[in-house]
């Protein structure tokens, strides 16, 4: 591109004409708006330099959210790209086009309904995670054919349910076989850990505590109704709901 001269000129308004000459200059495409220089003249007819629109902010924030909405719906802008868009031809649009098609478009209301979408999308992303995270919680407890909800209906004994090490399993096991009224059973094993059902008399209870204290039982909360197997089912019948709306 050929390199131009510039002109350098000076250019007294009344303020009340600012708006709509600096609208005219943008026509030109290349002006360029110098700090005004105290002189004799400027004292003369005080006058003062062009500042940024005190609504800057309001323009900040429009570029925020057309930059919103362009990264949120690219990705479903399926329009021929690169040279098959430049084959195709590409549109041309002067200035006055250009800003009636500006000034047609309702931004704010189409950021609110982009908005709207991808926090509803969120949302059901996060119940998505919620809900894998609470299956594969409940599938280390498939053994239990029971409803978990029993497990609060005890009057006389309370029920643990918890992970300990494999390496310490069996000093816990040792010492809670020395007490009668103590029901345990492993219900699922990993390559480190064992979980476990523990069962006992509300009479041994300060005991209990005490050893899976010491041995590193690690007590694990299931605040289900059914089943796990049944809690599952269900859960992944919400995911299916869910994904169709995703």
């Amino acid at each position: 591109m050929a390199i131009v001269k510039m002109s350098r000129f000076n250019l007294i308004f009344f303020h009340e004409r600012r708006g709509s000459l600096l609208r005219k200059l943008q026509h030109f495409k290349y002006v360029h708006l110098e700090q005004l220089k105290e002189t004799d003249l400027s004292k003369q007819f005080n006058l003062q330099e062009v500042t940024v629109e005190e609504n800057i902010k309001a323009v900040d924030e429009q570029i925020r959210q057309t930059t919103f909405i362009i990264d949120q719906l690219q990705p479903f802008d399926f329009r021929e790209k690169g040279l098959m868009q430049i084959k195709d031809g590409m549109p041309s649009l002067d200035l006055e086009t250009l800003e009636s098609k500006a000034e047609s478009i309702q931004l704010e209301k189409i950021y609110e309904q982009v908005r709207e979408v991808i926090d509803d999308k969120e949302r059901i992303n996060r119940e998505i995670t919620y809900i894998n995270e609470q299956i594969v919680e409940l599938d280390k407890w498939t053994q239990l054919n029971f409803p978990l909800r029993d497990l609060n209906q005890f009057h006389r004994s309370t029920v643990h349910l918890g992970v300990i090490s494999k390496a310490l399993f069996e000093r816990f096991k040792i010492k809670l076989d020395e007490h009668d009224l103590v029901y345990y059973d492993i219900i699922n094993e990993e390559s480190q850990d064992l979980y476990v059902l523990l069962i006992a008399h509300k009479e041994k209870q300060q005991t209990i505590n005490e050893l899976m204290l010491k041995y590193g039982f690690n007590e694990v909360s299931l605040r289900f109704e059914k089943s796990p197997k049944e809690e599952i089912e269900s859960r992944i019948d919400q995911l299916h709901q869910y994904e169709k709306k995703a």
